[in-house]
Order: C-alpha cells, then sequence, then structure tokens
C-alpha cells in the first residue's frame, strides 16, 4: 500500500508540475485566476483553461489531472449537475468550486457532495487560492490513503501520529461511543487541548459540535457521530468549535467511518479553521460593494450618477411597456451657473449643487430617481406618472428652488423640461424629447417649465 506520508508530500514537493485544470467562461475571472496563481505559486504547476464542461470533461478523460478549478455556471452546464459530471468522472480528483456571492448555497451545497473547497470569485487573493489548492490536493490524498488504511489504523497508531504531524489540518479519531482515542498535533495547537486531557471523553461534550450562537448541538447531529451510526461521510463547512479556553472559531470538517473487518468501530474527522478565509470573503463582499456603489454614485452630490439613472431607466421603461404604465422625465438645470462659478468661484458653485440636490431630494417621492446628469443638469425619473403630474412636479420644484436663499450666492433659479414616455419610442428618443423641451425654457428666458 502506498505511504501515506509520500502521498501527502507528493501534492507539494514533487519535481513534477501540478497540472490544473480551470474550467471558466468568463474571460476577466480566468485571467484574475491566472494572475493570482502566476504571482504566488511557489511550486511548479501548469493551468489548462476551458471554457466548457464538455471541453474540461475531455480533459479529464484524457487523464493527468490533479485539480480541478471550475465555475458552477456554464454555458453548457449549470448548478450541482455541472459538479455532479466532473465529480461523476473522475471522483479522485479534487475539485475547488468558483461561487458568485448570491451562489454560496450552490457553492457549499457541491461541498457537501464531494467538492474540496469553495471561492468567491472576484479579485481571489492569490495566497487564499494557492493555500485552497494544497488543502484540495492534501484532503484528497489524505482521505483516499485513509479509506485504503483504516484496518491498519488501529495498529499502527505511531504511524499515523508521523503522518498527521505534516498535514495543516486538525485530525481527531472516536471510537464507537464517540470517545477519543487520537488526535494529531494540528490539532491541539487549534483548540488549545492535548491529546492527553482529551482521551477517553466523549468530544461532543467537550470541543464539538456548537451552532452559530454557541449553543451545542446534540450528539446525533455531529458528523462524527452521524458517520458512526450511518456509515456514510459527511461534511460541514462552518462548523464552529470551542477552543480550550471557551471563544470559538468556524471550522470545515469532514468526518469518515473507521471500519474493522467491515465493521464500523468509529470515525476520523478531520478540520480546519476558516477564519481567515471568511474574514478574506467578507473583506471582498465589502469592497465589492463600495466600488458598485462608487461606480454609481455622483461623488459631489450623493445622489445616483449618469450610469445608474441610465440603468434604472431602461429597466423602468420595459416594465412601463409590459404593464402600459406612465412614466415621465423631468430635465433641469441651473441658469447662468457659470455666471456663478465666475463672481463666487468654483467651491461656492459645489455648494450651490450639493445645497440644490439637498432640497430637490427632499421634495421628490422614495420611488422616483433624481441623479446628477452632467455638470449643472440634472434628471429626475417620475414613476407612475403621467404628463400633468410630471409638470406639476416641475412647477413645484422650480417654485421652491427660485424662493430658496443659497448660502454664500443668495438667489438661483432653473430652467425645467418635462416630457411623458411614447410607447413607440426608445430611451434615446424619450431623452432627446425632454433635453429639447428643456433648452426651449431656456431659450424662452429661464427659470421656466416647457412640455415636450
Amino acid at each position: 500500500m502506498p505511504d501515506l506520508l509520500q502521498a501527502v508530500r507528493r501534492a507539494s514537493m514533487s519535481a513534477k508540475p501540478i497540472v490544473i485544470l480551470l474550467i471558466e467562461d468568463d474571460p476577466d475571472d480566468a485571467v484574475l485566476i491566472q494572475r493570482s496563481l502566476s504571482a504566488v505559486m511557489k511550486i511548479p504547476y501548469q493551468l489548462n483553461h476551458v471554457d466548457r464542461l464538455q471541453k474540461g470533461l475531455a480533459c479529464l478523460r484524457s487523464g493527468g489531472i490533479d485539480v480541478v478549478i471550475m465555475d458552477l455556471s456554464l454555458p453548457d452546464g449549470h448548478g450541482l449537475e455541472t459538479f455532479d459530471q466532473v465529480h461523476s468522472l473522475s471522483p479522485n480528483v479534487p475539485v475547488i468550486v468558483l461561487t458568485g456571492h448570491d451562489d454560496d448555497d450552490f457553492a457549499i451545497a457541491a461541498v457537501h457532495k464531494g467538492a474540496q473547497d469553495y471561492l468567491v470569485k472576484g479579485p481571489v487573493a492569490g495566497s487564499l487560492l494557492q493555500r485552497s489548492i494544497r488543502y484540495a490536493i492534501e484532503r484528497n490524498k489524505l482521505f483516499t490513503e485513509l479509506k485504503q488504511a483504516e484496518e491498519a489504523l488501529r495498529a499502527g497508531e505511531a504511524k499515523l501520529r508521523n503522518i498527521t504531524s505534516v498535514i495543516g489540518q486538525g485530525i481527531y479519531v472516536l471510537d464507537r461511543e464517540g470517545r477519543l482515542t487520537f488526535m494529531n498535533p494540528e490539532a491541539e495547537k487549534l483548540l488549545g487541548w492535548t491529546e492527553a486531557e482529551l482521551l477517553g471523553k466523549e468530544v461532543n461534550k467537550v470541543i464539538h459540535f456548537l451552532n452559530r450562537d454557541g449553543t451545542r448541538l446534540p450528539a446525533a447531529e455531529c458528523p462524527e457521530i452521524k458517520t458512526i451510526t450511518s456509515g456514510g461521510i459527511y461534511r460541514d463547512e462552518e462548523s464552529f468549535f470551542s477552543r480550550k479556553d471557551g471563544t470559538l472559531f468556524p471550522a470545515a470538517v469532514v468526518a469518515t467511518p473507521l471500519r474493522d473487518n467491515d465493521q464500523i468501530v468509529g470515525s476520523v474527522a478531520a478540520f480546519q479553521d476558516i477564519t481567515e478565509r471568511k474574514n478574506a470573503a467578507e473583506e471582498l463582499k465589502r469592497l465589492n460593494e463600495l466600488l458598485a456603489h462608487q461606480a454609481t454614485t455622483d461623488p459631489l452630490t450623493g445622489i445616483s450618477n449618469r450610469l445608474k439613472f441610465s440603468d434604472t431607466l431602461n429597466a423602468e421603461i420595459r416594465r412601463s411597456k409590459r404593464y402600459s404604465l406612465p412614466l415621465s422625465l423631468i430635465m433641469f438645470d441651473i441658469d447662468h451657473f457659470k455666471g456663478i462659478n465666475d463672481t463666487y468661484g468654483h467651491l461656492a458653485g459645489d455648494g450651490v449643487l450639493r445645497e440644490l440636490v439637498h432640497l430637490a431630494a427632499a421634495n421628490v417621492r422614495l420611488n422616483d430617481l433624481l441623479a446628477r446628469w452632467g455638470g449643472e443638469e440634472f434628471m429626475l425619473m417620475v414613476t407612475n406618472s403621467a404628463l400633468d403630474h410630471a409638470s406639476m412636479v416641475a412647477e413645484k420644484l422650480r417654485t421652491m428652488i427660485e424662493l430658496h436663499y443659497f448660502s454664500g450666492v443668495g438667489r438661483v433659479t432653473c430652467s425645467f423640461g418635462v416630457s411623458q414616455f411614447g410607447i413607440n419610442e426608445n430611451e434615446d428618443l424619450f431623452i432627446k424629447r425632454v433635453d429639447e423641451a428643456l433648452y426651449r425654457a431656456k431659450d424662452r428666458g429661464r427659470n421656466r417649465v416647457e412640455i415636450a
């Protein structure tokens, strides 16, 4: 039987390159993965990239693949069935699933089905990707060898200790009653307990398992107990362990039954602290949300920018056509704004823009969208409103602005154009008509409302 220590070390120390199969149809995400690998991989590797599931299956049939990184949403495959095809074809090849923020449930379900790990798509941290690949290979080889070594496990405890001491995961062995019979140094390090302190004790009552709120799960719900009673392999992508000092940490756990002469005599559980991975995923989510906000928000006034307005208008036009709902636009800009900048300075002009937005935003409905169109021009989308109501809104805003005293500048006026969406026109024509109405208001003396 191949030596388990050699099997584990082969993934990270062999001169032979690790062959990685990347199944990803989005070229941008594929480039991010390739760059992350090239930046941090300290061992030889070969990356084979395909953009279709069937191409990936063909590569697996050819053999020689050490690890698969795959998206669950492909042009020729979607969801868990995509993973099932890969896993059923090459059950001994570890699979790392790529997931978007909205697809975490699919990814976790894939882990329960046999995937080794999952990563959130986006600018993946290189070190996280490298570690995930290394862990995937190590875990896959470890449990393949452990299944073959179950009969020798009880008789070769010293050998097992040597093997597990080089693996960066906690491993412990339970007897059929759930009492600890073995724990490796990494488990001691992660838990703060020594093997001697826990030998013969029911692990569930000491370290595992816990809910997110710290309450203890019944023993029957724990993977290492369930595998003893059912004989199946159980995975929990986010469990919680309790350290000796009482602190909790999130962990990914895999439990497999331990057999002797075809009789289940206990279980083997492997776990790893996923705090760093969770923190990295949460930080990435926060950064993506920040970038999305910055991409759709005007930095000076804090309202939506032209990009956000155009996207929303497009959706509202489709809704208007589908349900025959009225939709109107109000476009307005500040009269003689250049004179304000020239007379009082650009800082004062910026103050007028912010004050104007504050005044307008406080006097429009929550379901209407106010956006800065460009410079001193603004656009207001008035949903479920015909031309007459939109005109009244425009006149109300015009009057309020005219009567308002702007700090350091005094009186300011605005010109308004109003149009209602025509069922047979497109977005460009709709905007063109309201723009023309605004310029008629300018030509006819400013500080007025014109209807398209």
